[in-house]
């Protein structure tokens, strides 16, 4: 699981891919690899990281249990 500091690393590590990614992949190849990496880091978080993790990145691990809390909330 991922603290507050390894998914700012990961964040840092996906701002640098991600140039490189759009000139070299067409666009819907890059939104699913983003969209993928996103994934990642958000089901990597640990429990007390995870709100850390929605702020960053503005997305929700599908499996967290958080999305139909959000949802009763004007989420998703």
């Amino acid at each position: 699981m991922s603290t507050h500091l390894e998914i700012d690393l990961m964040i840092a590590q996906l701002e640098e891919m991600l140039p490189t990614w759009a000139a070299f992949y067409p666009e819907p190849q890059f939104i699913r690899m983003l969209a993928e990496a996103l994934d990642y880091i958000a089901a990597s978080a640990d429990p007390d990281a995870r709100l850390y993790c929605v702020m960053r990145t503005g997305h929700l691990d599908s499996c967290s249990g958080e999305i139909p809390w959000a949802a009763r909330y004007g989420g998703r």
